[in-house]
């Protein structure tokens, strides 16, 4: 914890810091590879890109009778596929997480073989302060973002408005430009929880440095189109939600350091705190702090008029687990239009939808990771 500790529409812009400002474009020098300061595992960097999350637009088969009821069953057709999500898909996200005596930091972006240079000409300043324990977030985006794989970016902190030499610096992030198919889903068993109890297993993904584990909900600000981007491939849904857990679980003997050695809570509620329901998203960076896994989670659908529907996925669990076809209004709580989503069974899913997901499946019989709350 630091010593005085100190923030769709289908397609619409984010107006995220940073966003519409170019990068700096100055002569680099080729020397100058890494900012000036002390790397720390309490200020590590994740990127990824600005992936969509597909909605899947299915017509009723008519006529609506036992054998094809309202809602996904036999014989209804998917017409389209609309992307959702905030700004465009060239885009570059990061993410900072920070538990050092920095209040602000600057973001340096290297393209090629060559020096780097901020990305911004001002200080970012955090997205969300856990008051709780000291952490914070701070969320940049790239706008200028290219398709070159040697693109990289590192972050060092600035404490009341000055750098010193032994301002904390992240690791550096290679550019994460990618599509969805080279992400895996994380699945997720529930064997054990109860309403009282969560407990939960997922198998550990290749080349993972560590895990984010994500309870949330939405906040009372949320927007309509929020229960759409909010299941977008990310590390942590990055938005207008209210975080009721977040801890940072390093992967056992992983090959690197990224991030703190031993399991970190960002944020902790406690079990009050968590009754009522709540969404679950677990993610996975490897060394280097790309985003390379997360949870594809609970499909749900939603009838926009009696001879259509849409079909989604919230890239989170929800918990306590609902019953078939259950609404989701209690869980998701203030996700305006959450009152009409309804669990889609996984039995009863298209092929098709699953294969439209992209996503690669973890290897079987690998290591399980088991975690419990409270």
């Amino acid at each position: 914890m630091r010593p005085g500790s100190r923030a769709l529409a289908l397609g619409l812009a984010l107006g995220l810091l940073g966003a519409g400002c170019a990068s700096k474009k100055t002569t680099l020098d080729p020397g100058f590879v890494t900012p000036e300061g002390k790397t720390t595992p309490l200020s590590f960097l994740t990127t990824f890109k600005n992936l969509p999350n597909p909605i899947f637009l299915y017509r009723e088969y008519k006529p609506i009778d036992p054998t094809h009821p309202a809602g996904p069953s036999p014989g209804d057709t998917l017409y389209a596929v609309e992307p959702a999500f905030e700004g465009d898909t060239t885009w570059v996200r990061g993410v900072v997480f920070d538990s050092t005596a920095a209040d602000a930091y600057q973001i340096w972006k290297g393209e090629g073989s060559g020096g780097i240079d901020q990305l911004y000409d001002y200080f970012v300043l955090p997205s969300r302060r856990w008051l709780d324990t000291g952490w914070e977030k701070y969320s940049f985006v790239d706008e200028n973002a290219s398709a070159a794989a040697s693109d990289r970016y590192s972050a060092r902190g600035v404490v009341g408005g000055v750098v010193t030499v032994n301002a904390p610096v992240t690791n550096t992030a290679p550019s994460p430009l990618q599509t969805a198919a080279s992400l895996y889903n994380i699945p997720v068993n529930f064997t054990g929880s109860n309403d009282s109890t969560l407990v939960f297993t997922f198998p550990a993904v290749p080349s993972a440095a560590g895990y984010f584990i994500h309870f949330y909900r939405g906040r009372s600000d949320s927007r309509g189109s929020d229960q759409f981007t909010s299941g977008a491939p990310a590390p942590i849904w990055d938005g207008r939600s209210s975080d009721l857990l977040l801890v940072y679980v390093p992967e056992t003997g992983r090959p690197c350091a990224l991030g703190p050695d031993g399991e970190s809570f960002l944020t902790l509620r406690g079990p009050a705190g968590i009754a009522g329901g709540f969404l679950i998203r677990i993610s996975a960076l490897d060394c280097q702090g790309r985003f390379i896994a997360y949870t594809l989670g609970d499909p749900v659908w939603i009838a926009d008029d009696i001879s259509n529907y849409r079909v989604f996925y919230y890239g989170s669990y929800v918990f306590p687990r609902p019953s078939t076809n259950a609404p989701l209004a209690g869980p998701l709580r203030a996700l305006p239009g959450s009152s009409a989503a309804h669990v889609l069974p996984r039995s009863g899913a298209s092929p098709t939808l699953a294969g439209l997901a992209g996503l690669k499946e973890i290897p079987p019989a690998g290591k399980v990771i088991t975690f419990r709350y409270p």
